[in-house]
């Protein structure tokens, strides 16, 4: 068995029905119900964190149960009714990103593309949502294609599908290209339409976000995912719990079985089965306990098997040292960003440590630094002029305090 070709078919996608309650992943969003409060099916609940980003939308109809920092629990109440279809106002870019965001899909890195490369390669061997999406939602395809074209305008639009799949987007070109892994993932995918390394006015998304703005492009929220668990592709509501969807795919996980909300490579193993399903997920994998790699913070034994097999071509495991011992800048001296999370590197290490994972605590650690960084501050000697106004008050004082004022 190949464990590093992709998926060039796939099953028909399966509906699995609503659970009794779903838990709505938040990411920081800003709540916009309360305990208690009734809502529809697409009603929108809370606000996302920044502009661009999707807002969080009701899966089901019912009552909200519960609200805590990471989700928002609706208990379902079987209701049909839903919020009437919206329309996407404005014809102008920028408005059009700003009504997707509103039904919960990010467009904030688009306005400057000139050209997106849609990927359908499946995104981790194992996996078959997104050849399921090409195949039996290519009428949704088609609709997003058409919706991101009028945020594009006049730039272009490329397909990177597998070779032979015979896959159209619409009259958007297509690029056929090899299905073996890691060459599926968005950087390589570029490269090989582009023959650049990470050109900044290109920008690379799967199928789903695509499918995801297809949806979208008919005034509904997005509240579903397609996800491939077992063989099978099923749709889901998204907060669905991880066991209700394993249970819909006849999979029943063993004490000690390791369950991947992901592939074998890139996937983040579960603590809890009672975890909703999130939005932008593809897959769910259960690895089985006599498969299942132990790793764990052994010493590395510098055989530099990491630094070969990365496709990226970084030092992965000097990078991954400062990283595991909290040296996050020094980490990123060694290429932090420019990894592409392929997970080879784990897949072939003998001593078994947690490569990836270091790799994710870094960028995770540097990314708190950055959102929480004080803003500029004056050069070291400079003496402030009291007469500038920093904030714009029309008092003069920089905090816009009436209480400062007044003491001064």
């Amino acid at each position: 068995m190949d464990v590093f070709r992709l998926a060039d078919q796939a099953a028909p996608i399966e509906p699995v029905p609503a659970p009794e309650r779903v838990r709505l992943p938040l990411l920081g969003a800003g709540v916009c119900v309360g305990v208690g409060d009734a809502v529809v099916r697409d009603q929108r609940v809370a606000v996302a964190a920044r502009p661009g980003l999707g807002d969080v939308h009701a899966s089901v109809a019912g009552v909200v149960v519960a609200i805590d920092d990471a989700a928002l629990t609706i208990e379902n109440a079987g209701e049909t009714g839903r919020e009437p279809r919206g329309e996407l106002a404005g014809a102008a870019p920028a408005e059009l990103c700003r009504s997707l965001a509103s039904l919960g899909v990010r467009c904030d890195d688009l306005l400057e593309a000139d050209l997106v490369v849609v990927n359908a390669l499946e995104p981790e061997p194992g996996v078959s949502s997104f050849m399921a999406l090409a195949r039996h939602e290519n009428q949704v395809l088609q609709a997003g294609a058409a919706l991101l074209q009028r945020i594009l305008e006049p730039s272009r639009i490329v397909l990177a599908a597998p070779k032979g799949a015979g896959l159209t987007l619409g009259h958007n070109p297509v690029h056929e290209l090899s299905v073996r892994y890691p060459e599926n993932l968005d950087p390589l995918v570029v490269r090989a339409v582009t023959g650049k390394e990470r050109p900044a006015e290109v920008v690379s998304m799967g199928v789903d976000r695509l499918w995801r703005m297809g949806v979208a492009s008919r005034g509904r929220p997005v509240t579903e995912t397609v996800l491939s668990v077992g063989g099978k592709n099923l749709r889901v509501a998204v907060g669905t719990p991880v066991r209700l969807v394993l249970e819909a795919a006849g999979l029943a996980p063993e004490p000690g079985d390791r369950v991947l909300l992901g592939g074998v490579f890139r996937g983040e193993a579960l603590w809890d089965l009672d975890a909703p399903v999130p939005k932008e997920a593809y897959a769910l994998t259960v690895v089985p306990r006599d498969l299942a790699a132990h790793y764990g913070e052994h010493p590395c034994i510098n055989c530099g098997e990491c630094h070969l097999v990365c496709p990226a071509r970084i030092l992965v495991g000097i990078m991954a040292r400062f990283a595991e011992f909290g040296f996050w800048e020094k980490a990123r001296a060694y290429d932090l960003d420019s990894c592409i999370e392929c997970g080879l590197c784990a897949y072939v290490c003998p001593a078994r440590r947690p490569l990836l994972q270091y790799i994710r605590l870094a960028r995770h650690e540097l990314s708190l630094v950055e959102e929480f960084a004080p803003g500029p501050q004056p050069p070291e000697g400079a003496t402030l002029d009291p007469s500038a106004d920093p904030s714009g008050s029309p008092s003069g004082n920089p905090s816009g305090n009436p209480s400062e004022e007044a003491r001064a």
